[in-house]
């Protein structure tokens, strides 16, 4: 998969398309460059960096300890209405 439509494709993949609708998607969007639809990679390997990513993923947002979980939760409690709000006052 050629560097240029990699970042593309992961962010499709993470966006919840599939890789049809991925190459579908980037057909669409990209019908004026010829040159970039040639270098479109093809469905299976776009499925296999689909399982790349869940797997590499999947591996970061492990939380095998009550220490790990309190520590990734502390950044994501509530302190107050500012949390919602961002600083607007209502």
């Amino acid at each position: 998969m050629p560097k240029a439509v990699k970042p593309i494709v992961a962010a499709l993949l993470r966006g919840g398309l599939g890789p049809n609708k991925v190459l579908e998607q980037l057909r669409k969007t990209y019908k004026d460059r010829p040159r970039f639809i040639a270098s479109l990679p093809s469905r299976d390997q776009i499925k296999a960096h689909q399982a790349w990513l869940k797997k590499s993923l999947s591996e970061s947002y492990r939380v095998n300890t009550y220490a790990a979980l309190l520590e990734w939760a502390a950044t994501r409690t509530y302190k107050g209405k500012s949390d919602i709000f961002y600083g607007e006052s209502w």
